[in-house]
């Protein structure tokens, strides 16, 4: 992964995208593909997918989600990122 020089992009077995020039950009367009087809994360990795979204991409919905749970957003991925906030505001 931290060696690839090209990355492509394949949604429901067909490849959606080829020739993605850095991981940064096939991560951007793995979540837009997620918000433009309606699709619900992976049962596997939704926490993995959310912490994602929300750390890394900053994309915070305040109405609806990509998770299958009552609040909308992982426990685990809310106990880390106010973990990570609340370090940040110590520096």
């Amino acid at each position: 992964m931290f060696t690839a020089e090209k990355w492509m992009l394949a949604f429901d077995c067909h490849i959606v995208a080829d020739n993605i020039s850095s991981f940064q950009s096939a991560l951007g367009m793995l979540f837009s593909v997620y918000y433009c087809f309606g699709t619900e994360y992976q049962k596997r990795a939704p926490a993995t997918l959310d912490f994602l979204q929300r750390c890394f991409l900053t994309v915070k919905p305040e109405k609806g989600s990509k998770l299958k749970t009552r609040c909308g957003t992982h426990s685990k991925v809310l106990s880390l990122t106010k973990s990570i906030s609340d370090f940040e505001w110590e520096l």
